[in-house]
Order: structure tokens, then C-alpha cells, then sequence
């Protein structure tokens, strides 16, 4: 997706997922709880409450929904928190005004949410149905009944730092290549130095939030992934219970296609798992840790010089959708897919520009981090001047969409 129109969607899916009223209760079994939707929720958008559903793993709980007056839907599902991405693992739609419904389920462990949307009426009913009181009351089962639902995903908080501000207490050679574990994501090692983030005022297809520029020192060495992280490994994520639901595939394939369908959170929560489970340091890359990668030592509009073609990258949707990572010549620090394929989110908040930016390699925070996170790089349908190595993309934090994927960085 191009940069533009992922900007625009940061404006429409902010609007489309946040809460016209959110109840951030936490719903334990045995407990009821009374809501009521009132007449300020009336919006283009239906409202919504959610609720944290806390129980223990292996627990078998009916979640019962009582609406009294008005149309309304429920689901059972995980998320990062009621204000974040919402993943539907089950809906009840009510038939018409009023009525009771339930589901109930076996607990993987973790915390789920529940929530509830008023459906607006049509007709002479328009604005009417969306009105009016409710109840949740939550049961244990005595006898467990129900699907196994897959863990609730915990709160995703990336670690402080970056790959290149903090220490990892290990050493390796410049332009090394190495993977923690099997299945892990292979890590090239890149050299400590200083480059000049931003784009010069004269390249073409350039937006003001690239500069000014400024300098950037590294101090240490750091790792950065060697490709983007696949389906294969965001999978063993998933499989080990820290990841959620695996995001779908469009249909184009896994295994070795990056993973795509992924927010923020997501990404992050990758990152952390891949902590625990190697004791390494894994970070989300930083933007300006991005954009040295991406350079690997050029200053011109891409690294493949000054110019780009469908040879060089996936872009100008000329598959029409992802394809496996490394299949085009990698850049002078034997990174791949650094153009092209997916965009990629990095830990940087979304701000107007430059000024003030860190120049360290740390992550700029200054931004607005609750309205969206900035990713590098460009996509598969991405035209050249939306896949040069300064470009910056905005979307926000709960943006799940096929052209938008991510790479790890790693402390040395």
C-alpha cells in the first residue's frame, strides 16, 4: 500500500476501531455486570463497550448477554486491551430488538475480552435500537463444555531501548550472519558509524515529515533481521501461546512470505517472545535503525541507486501480492526485502518531522504514540517514490492489513 494511502488509512481506521464508549471492566466468573448504551453513543459508527474477561486456564465459562431493549451483537475474542486491535474468535448476533444469548468455552489462558456493539435500526427504527440497558453475567462450568479458545494475548509493552542503545554483552563479527535458535529469525550483523537520516530537499517524490536531516551516530554494532520475519517464524510464536491467533495469509501462501496481518502489538509481542525464549535482547527497530539498514552506506534515494526497478524489488504490485523474502538482490550490508514486499513498523511514534529527533538510534517518543507508529520501506503495490529508503509511512497501532509486516532488530 503506498505511503499516502497508508496515511489516509490511519485517519479512517482510527475512526472505524475506537470506542464511541468504552467500559474497561474486568469480568471474573460469578460476576454481573449492568451497561446501558445511551443516546450520546449516537454516531455514524455503532458504539461499543468492552470488558476484560480474566479466568484461568483450562476453566469452562458461558458468557450470557441479556439485551432488554435494543439490537445488539456480542463477541468473544482476544486483544492487546479494550482501547486495541479486537481479534473476533466468536460472534451472537441477537434476530431482532431484545433477547438472550450465550456462548461458552474453555479457557487457554490469558486475558479475553468481551464485547458488545449496538446495531443501529433502518428505516423508522434508525438510531432507536441502539438504546438501552443490558447485562453480562458470567457462569463456571462445573463440567468443562465449549471449544478451547487460544490464549488471550497479553498486554504487548515494548522493552526500553533499542538494538543500538542498549548492551547485549556479546560480540560478533561485522557482516555475520547467525539465528538464536531453530526456527528463529536469521540476524546479519551490522557495524557501529554515523549516516544522514532524512531525504535532501531536492529528491524527488520527498514529504516534509523527512527532514530536516540530521546526523545519526551508532556507538555499538547491532543485529538487524536478515529478511523480513516470515509466516514460519511468527507461527512458532503463535504455536508457544504468545501470539495470539496467526494472522491470515490472503490466500497468497506462508512458510517463507512475510507475515503479514499484523499490528503493532503484534510485532512487539513477537519481539518480547523471541527475548524469553533465546535470553537475547529483541527489539522492534528503531526508524533510525531502519533507515541505516536500509542505506547500508548509500545517500541516494534508494540503495540500488538512483533508481529502482521491478528487478531490484516487489513493488508496482507487479504480483499483486507478497513474495517469499530474499528473493532480490540484498543490499551492501546483506540485508533483503529492504524495498518493497511488505512495509515495516518500527517503534518510532507518529510526529509532524525531524525536530528533536534523537540522534542516537533510540526511538523518537515525542510523537502522539496513542494515534499511530510510523513504518519504513514500502510495499508490494508501492511505487518507486513509496518504497525509497527515507520514505515514512504512518498507520495506526491497531492497523492490520496484507501489505504491512516487520522485522526484528537484536543488542550485541
Amino acid at each position: 500500500m503506498a505511503a499516502a494511502a497508508m496515511l489516509l488509512l490511519c485517519a479512517t481506521s482510527a475512526a472505524a476501531q475506537s470506542p464511541s464508549r468504552t467500559s474497561k471492566g474486568v469480568l471474573k466468573p460469578g460476576s454481573v455486570v449492568a451497561a446501558r448504551f445511551v443516546e450520546t453513543d449516537r454516531e455514524p459508527r455503532a458504539p461499543y463497550h468492552c470488558f476484560e474477561l480474566d479466568v484461568d486456564k483450562g476453566t469452562s465459562v458461558t458468557v450470557d448477554v441479556s439485551s432488554k431493549a435494543m439490537r445488539m451483537d456480542f463477541y468473544v475474542g482476544g486483544g492487546e486491551a479494550c482501547s486495541e486491535e479486537f481479534t473476533v474468535v466468536h460472534k451472537n448476533g441477537t434476530a431482532g430488538v431484545g433477547g438472550d444469548q450465550e456462548f461458552s468455552f474453555v479457557s487457554g489462558g490469558g486475558r479475553y475480552l468481551v464485547r458488545t456493539t449496538a446495531i443501529w435500526g433502518v428505516g423508522i427504527f434508525a438510531g432507536s435500537q441502539g438504546m438501552g440497558p443490558y447485562t453480562i453475567k458470567i457462569v463456571q462450568n462445573a463440567t468443562p463444555k465449549g471449544k478451547v479458545l487460544p490464549p488471550g494475548v497479553a498486554a504487548a509493552k515494548p522493552r526500553d531501548g533499542t538494538a543500538s542503545t542498549v548492551s547485549g554483552g556479546e560480540t560478533r563479527e561485522v557482516g555475520s550472519a547467525f539465528a538464536d535458535c531453530t526456527g528463529c529469525p536469521q540476524m546479519t550483523v551490522l557495524p557501529g558509524g554515523s549516516f544522514v537520516m532524512g531525504s535532501p530537499p531536492d529528491e524527488l517524490g520527498r514529504d516534509g515529515i523527512e527532514g530536516p536531516r540530521h546526523q545519526v551516530m551508532f556507538a555499538r554494532p547491532f543485529a538487524m533481521g536478515t529478511y523480513e520475519v516470515t509466516f514460519a517464524e511468527y507461527d512458532l510464536c503463535v504455536a508457544a501461546g504468545a501470539c495470539g491467533a496467526s494472522p491470515p495469509d490472503q490466500g497468497w501462501g506462508r512458510d517463507r512470505r512475510p507475515v503479514i496481518n499484523v499490528n503493532f502489538a503484534q510485532a512487539v509481542n513477537y519481539a518480547n517472545w523471541l527475548s524469553t525464549k533465546t535470553g537475547k535482547l529483541y527489539f522492534i527497530p528503531s526508524e533510525a535503525e531502519w533507515e541505516y539498514a536500509a542505506r547500508a552506506g548509500s545517500d541516494t534515494a534508494w540503495n540500488t541507486g538512483d533508481a529502482i526497478i521491478t528487478d531490484d524489488a516487489n513493488i508496482l504490485n507487479q504480483f499483486k501480492k507478497t513474495v517469499n523474502v530474499g528473493g532480490y538482490p540484498a543490499n551492501a550490508f546483506g540485508l533483503y526485502d529492504m524495498h518493497g514486499n511488505v512495509w515495516e513498523w518500527t517503534l518510532d511514534c507518529l510526529d509532524s518531522g525531524y525536530v528533536g529527533a534523537p540522534t542516537n538510534g533510540a526511538a523518537a517518543s515525542g510523537g502522539d504514540c496513542n494515534v499511530g507508529a510510523i513504518h519504513r520501506g514500502g510495499g508490494f503495490d508501492s511505487e518507486p517514490r513509496h518504497a525509497r529508503s527515507a520514505v515514512r509511512g504512518a498507520a495506526s497501532r491497531v492497523v492490520r492489513v496484507p501489505s504491512l509486516g516487520f522485522r526484528v532488530a537484536r543488542a550485541l
